[in-house]
């Protein structure tokens, strides 16, 4: 793979970047935690787990240290719209895209990649999901600001971001490296393979070879993005097809009810990503604290350690979550 280098030493914005915040799922693996927060059934980006704001909204400001938030779409599902009204009503309405129902991480990303597409033909996609915690928030986007700049000069690579792990982290998927990419700030590498949520085993033995926890925040063109699950999920590409030509925006919700009826179910990462391994790089981070926080038990080690490795117990209600700005 030969590809052209670049070295961005400021951090000022890129003026190209764009963001798409995934927040359509209803967060089914933390439903009995949340239940006992708030004696309710409530998707996990729209829950306040720490701090005086949601998971969601976390992910919206972070976001914006690098972006203003007309150009950050978030991706909703129409079922979830009490809970959109309620957390996010601030957020410019042209931003907020509702998908009519939950079809897979595929249709997901690949109906806001239509929209921004449309916005800007040239802009530099970065996605992110919206259960993710992060410690240093300010260096970690400046990374992402700074690994946006890598991509115009390689327009061709999708760039996935990749954390170096501490301890072994069961139930996430990994990345195994390939050669090494020069840069003079960031650390890149091709990518070899990657392994979705292995087993107790395999994960030692990807932690012992130096492999990479897959955050699934992805950077790049919104143009290679649609060429390249045109080419490798032509099924998912084509029932978007109508919505990629429209010219008549008050066609547009009349063309997503009917896309979202018959729109096969694909999954982003198991039904492209593992697809298109010699079209992607990987950035490692090894001094950034992240956690997918899709998981109750990772949650509550989190709070344990946040909070000096003080027990921690689920709050009764949600009034007595612990504060954290």
């Amino acid at each position: 793979m030969s590809l052209k280098i670049t070295c961005k030493s400021s951090i000022d914005q890129n003026e190209n970047l764009w963001g798409i915040v995934l927040a359509g799922g209803d967060g089914n693996r933390l439903r009995n935690f949340v239940q006992k927060i708030y004696g309710y059934y409530r998707p996990k980006q729209f829950c306040k787990i720490i701090g005086t704001r949601s998971l969601l909204q976390h992910t919206i400001d972070r976001t914006k240290i690098v972006m203003p938030d007309e150009r950050i779409f978030v991706v909703l599902t129409k079922h979830h719209i009490n809970f959109i009204k309620e957390e996010i009503q601030d957020h410019p309405k042209e931003c907020l895209i509702i998908q009519p129902s939950p079809k897979d991480t595929g249709a997901g990303i690949i109906f806001p990649l239509i929209k921004v597409f449309k916005r800007d033909n040239d802009s530099t996609v970065i996605i992110l999901p919206s259960d993710h915690f992060i410690e240093e928030e300010i260096k970690f986007m400046n990374y992402v600001n700074e690994a946006s700049y890598f991509i115009e000069k390689n327009k061709d690579q999708i760039l996935l971001v990749g954390i170096k792990p501490k301890q072994l982290e069961s139930g996430c998927g990994w990345i195994l490296k390939g050669s090494r990419i020069f840069h003079e700030s960031l650390k890149i590498n091709e990518v070899n393979e990657f392994v979705e949520k292995p087993d107790l085993q395999t994960t030692r033995e990807l932690f012992n070879k130096d492999s990479l926890l897959n955050t699934f925040i992805m950077i790049g063109k919104s143009r290679t993005f649609l060429n390249y699950l045109r080419k490798y999920t032509p099924k998912l590409f084509n029932s978007f097809l109508p919505l990629l030509i429209n010219k008549i925006p008050e066609r547009e919700r009349f063309l997503v009810g009917r896309i979202f009826l018959t729109v096969p179910m694909i999954n982003f990462s198991y039904d492209f990503l593992t697809k298109i391994c010699k079209h992607l790089s990987v950035v490692e981070l090894s001094d950034i604290y992240w956690s997918d926080w899709g998981d109750e038990n990772r949650i509550i080690n989190d709070l344990k350690r946040i909070y000096n490795n003080k027990e921690y117990e689920i709050p009764l209600s949600v009034e007595e979550v612990i504060i954290f700005n």
